[in-house]
């Protein structure tokens, strides 16, 4: 695949996700691919945030003392 199908972004993406992509995305445009790098990268971002926040929610309903051994044992 050459440099104007969207090698460089499409390489991104297969080292991002380690596994191989459909055809499709394969085949993408570089301009494309580039876009779809960007918006999953965001993706995981707005997940990592949103993951964050629902769980110092979910530990806030906790009793102050137990929050710090419930973290410990989740690996927080």
């Amino acid at each position: 695949m050459d440099g104007a199908r969207g090698d460089g972004a499409v390489g991104e993406l297969r080292k991002r996700y380690g596994e191989p992509l459909p055809a499709s995305v394969e085949a993408l445009p570089a301009a494309d691919a580039r876009d779809l790098a960007a918006a999953m990268g965001e993706s995981r971002r707005r997940l990592r945030r949103e993951l964050t926040e629902s769980t110092d929610a979910s530990l806030a309903q906790l009793p102050r003392p137990l929050r710090a051994l419930i973290k410990r044992a989740l690996g927080l």
